[in-house]
C-alpha cells in the first residue's frame, strides 16, 4: 500500500491535527500548536517528489507516492510553533471540532475557543469537574463524555450562553469510550454497547420561514433519543457513513449508519484481545496489549509494537487517512492511500459534520 511516513523528533504523549494546526502534547504536559503549512514547506524542501505538497495538505486523495521517511527535526519544528497551553496533567483525551478544543482528564472536561487561522486559543469553559476518560464533540457546541464510573454524560447547550446546567446523564453504566458522529452516539460501556440516534440538525438555508427554522432548532436541542443495546457487539465505532462493530463471535460487521443495514462483514483474524479500535479511510486500526494492526479487508498487518499512543481522524476530510503513532523519541505520521477494496475503510466525502 502506498504510504508517506513523516517523522517528527521529540518526546511526545499525544497528537491531534485540525484545520492546518498540529497539536502536540509533550512529556511536561504542555500542549503546543504548530502550523501544518510550515511543516509541509519543510517537507517539500527535504523531498522534491512531485505532488508531495498537495498530498500533505489534502491527504484524502488516493495516491501512488511512496516515501518511507521524511524527518522533521526539533529545530525544524520550532519554526512552525504558534502557541502553547500548559495543561499540568496528562489528558485522557483530546478532540477538536468546530473550532473548539476539548480536553478531558482526571480534572474533568474543559473547552477552549480556537482561532485556527492564527493557531491560538481563546476563552475557556469548564464543562465537567470529575474524572473523564473520553470525549466526542458534535455540532452546535454539543459533546458526549465518557466519565468512567459516573457513566456517560451529554452537554447540549440550548443557548449561546454556556452553563453546566445543560450537562445531563445519558447512561449510568461505567464507560471509558464514546463516539458521537453524525446523528448517532455510541457508548462502549462495561455492560455492552449502547446506541442512540438523534434527529439531524436543521440547516438555516433550508427554510424560507425563520420561525419554522427556530422551532425545528428548538426541537433538535430538546430531543431525547431512545437508547438501544447492540447485544452481539464487544465494541462499536463510526467512520464516514458507516458503523463498525467487533462482535463476540469475532466478526467485524459494517453497517450503513443511516439505513441501519449490514453492508458486509469480515472475520477478525487478530489473535490477541483487542483493547481499542477505530477506523480511518483506509481501514480499521486495532490495538492489542502488545501490537498495533491495520485491517483493510480481512488479513491484519502488524504496523507497530506497543506505542505510547496512537490516533486516527475519521472526522477530518483532509486527514482521514492519517495514522499518528507516538513512540519514545518521535511521532510518526503515516499517510496511507486508500483503495476501492478497503472493506473497513470509508469515503471521506461521506463525513457528516452537521450532526
Amino acid at each position: 500500500m502506498a504510504s508517506l511516513n513523516l517523522f517528527i523528533e521529540g518526546q511526545f504523549l499525544d497528537s491531534y491535527i485540525y484545520s492546518g494546526n498540529l497539536f502536540l502534547l509533550d512529556e511536561n504536559y504542555v500542549l503546543s500548536i504548530y502550523k501544518w503549512d510550515r511543516l509541509v514547506e519543510i517537507s517539500t524542501q527535504k523531498n522534491t517528489s512531485e505532488g508531495l505538497g498537495s498530498l500533505l495538505k489534502d491527504s484524502s486523495q488516493q495516491f501512488s507516492l511512496d516515501i518511507n521517511e521524511i524527518v522533521i527535526t526539533s529545530e525544524d519544528l520550532k519554526t512552525a510553533f504558534s502557541s502553547k497551553l500548559d495543561l499540568g496533567v496528562w489528558p485522557s483525551d483530546i478532540n477538536v471540532f468546530s473550532n473548539i478544543l476539548y480536553i478531558s482528564s482526571e480534572n474533568g472536561v474543559i473547552r477552549y475557543d480556537l482561532d485556527y487561522i492564527k493557531g491560538v486559543l481563546g476563552s475557556e469553559f469548564l464543562i465537567f469537574d470529575e474524572v473523564s476518560f473520553a470525549i466526542s464533540p458534535n455540532s452546535s457546541n454539543r459533546v458526549a463524555i465518557a466519565a468512567g464510573k459516573s457513566g456517560v454524560l451529554t452537554f447540549i447547550p440550548k443557548t449561546k450562553n454556556l452553563s453546566r446546567n445543560y450537562l445531563k446523564e445519558f447512561t449510568y453504566e461505567n464507560c471509558t469510550d464514546i463516539d458521537w458522529q453524525s446523528t448517532t452516539l455510541l457508548a462502549n460501556t462495561a455492560l455492552g454497547v449502547r446506541r442512540a440516534d438523534f434527529i439531524p440538525m436543521p440547516v438555516y438555508s433550508d427554510f424560507d420561514d425563520k420561525d419554522i427554522f427556530y422551532n425545528k432548532f428548538k426541537e433538535f436541542k430538546d430531543f431525547t433519543p431512545k437508547i438501544h443495546s447492540k447485544e452481539h457487539s464487544e465494541h462499536s465505532w463510526i467512520g464516514g457513513d458507516k458503523l463498525y462493530s467487533l462482535n463476540h463471535d469475532q466478526t467485524i460487521t459494517v453497517e450503513d449508519l443511516n439505513k441501519k443495514t449490514v453492508v458486509t462483514s469480515v472475520i477478525n483474524k487478530v489473535e490477541h484481545k483487542v483493547i481499542k479500535v477505530k477506523s480511518s479511510s483506509f481501514g480499521a486500526i486495532l490495538e492489542t496489549d502488545s501490537s498495533l494492526y491495520i485491517v483493510r479487508s480481512e488479513e491484519p498487518k502488524k504496523v507497530f509494537g506497543e506505542p505510547v499512543n496512537w490516533r486516527v481522524f475519521p472526522r477530518a476530510r483532509f486527514y482521514s487517512n492519517h495514522l499518528h503513532i507516538i513512540s519514545n523519541d518521535h511521532i510518526e505520521i503515516r499517510i496511507i492511500s486508500s483503495s476501492d477494496n478497503d472493506t473497513l475503510g470509508f469515503d471521506p466525502d461521506k463525513i457528516d459534520l452537521n450532526g
